[in-house]
């Protein structure tokens, strides 16, 4: 269940020695600077934009020349975590709605209410994330600065790296079939749940956005297209013109399926564009205006009662963390057993106690998601 404690915080600076990436040799360059970026010389620039600093770093020289001899950096932080419209405290528990937008060096990963408030947003200095994919509720995101799929924690915006391939350029679109992400990028290329690549297949166009209907797989093109394409004779792809969906928008840029409809999002530049959620008849169903422009991608991350895992079902996993908390009628403190931060998430009807009402309620969703 999204039941979100609010922690403000300035996340640590990270990739302090970006000199701009005009080149494969500076791509590769910024896996050297993440690991590097504490020991540079900076000097700062207001950005008129986002706001946020931008940073200049001296000896880009030597990093393109030593740059591929490093590993990669961990998990990375976000620049900024603003919180919009919730109290220190306050939780949220509805299905909550992601979105991308970049400007300039930065770039932004909302969330939003149904309606499209803004209940958070974390910043990233030389980031650009673009299309965004939902694995058991979880948010994944491809990175246009780099080759690389990043899964984003939504508590803290934490990255960490699941794709790092640098046989290639940059990733603006992802999608997953169930087993396997798919990248485009010249060529479509497959991975597995954890980063490993698992086979090419020649592809040609150019790519804003990908999606996985549970049938095909779906790109958003430079044609103003939303072409459609048969994966079941893998490596062979087969496209299937008379499916081909016209966008809500020329401007549209990231794709996602939610089950049922498609979500894209506008990327306008100095304007506020739209979020457009859609039918396989290219039907707007539902839009909201962006908090921000330029967007990409946008998602929506289900809010399923007793999902204590936040993995998108309800299952002995989550049994195992909201049995602890059951302290009867009253008890408004966890259990000596129960993880603090799981008691308000197994309160399932809201009383401030768990008790045996919320474990008929945890019964009653067991195995749903």
């Amino acid at each position: 269940m999204i039941s979100r404690v609010l922690n403000t915080y300035n996340g640590s600076i990270g990739l302090m020695c970006k000199q701009g990436l005009r080149s494969r040799a500076d791509l590769a360059a910024r896996r050297f600077e993440a690991s590097r970026a504490p020991g540079c010389q900076e000097g700062f620039v207001v950005s008129p934009i986002f706001g946020s600093r931008r940073a200049w770093g001296v000896g880009g020289i030597l990093l393109l020349v030593v740059a591929g001899a490093y590993a990669d950096a961990p998990s990375l932080r976000a620049d900024r975590v603003v919180n919009v419209s919730l109290g220190p405290g306050e939780r949220y528990d509805e299905d909550v709605i992601v979105y991308t937008a970049s400007q300039s060096w930065n770039s932004r990963i909302y969330l939003l209410r149904p309606n499209g408030s803004v209940i958070r947003y974390f910043e990233y200095e030389f980031y650009r994330f673009a299309d965004l994919e939902v694995v058991n509720n979880e948010i994944y995101a491809a990175e246009a600065f780099a080759p690389r799929l990043l899964k984003i924690d939504m508590d803290t915006g934490d990255l960490e790296v699941i794709i790092d391939d640098w046989s290639l350029y940059y990733f603006y679109d992802v999608a997953f079939d169930g087993q396997s992400f798919y990248v485009n990028e010249w060529d479509l290329n497959r991975y597995t749940i954890d980063g490993t690549k698992t086979g090419t297949a020649s592809f040609d166009g150019s790519v804003w956005g990908g999606a996985w209907d549970g049938t095909y797989y779906w790109t958003v093109t430079d044609e103003n297209l939303i072409k459609c394409w048969d994966l079941s004779q893998w490596p062979t792809v087969t496209e299937l013109p008379d499916n081909a969906i016209i966008p809500p928008s020329a401007n549209c840029r990231g794709l996602w399926f939610d089950g049922e409809r498609f979500w894209t999002a506008e990327s306008v530049e100095g304007a506020l564009g739209y979020i457009y959620r859609f039918d396989h008849d290219g039907q707007v169903n539902d839009q909201w205006l962006e908090p921000a422009f330029q967007g990409w991608g946008a998602c929506i991350i289900r809010n399923i009662p007793g999902d204590m895992d936040d993995d998108g079902h309800v299952d002995l996993d989550d049994y195992a963390r909201f049995a602890p908390c059951l302290g009867g009628p009253g008890v408004t403190t966890p259990p000596i057993n129960c993880d603090p931060d799981d008691f308000p998430e197994a309160d399932l009807d809201g009383d401030t106690d768990v008790d045996l009402l919320d474990f008929l309620e945890f019964g009653a969703v067991f195995g749903s998601g």
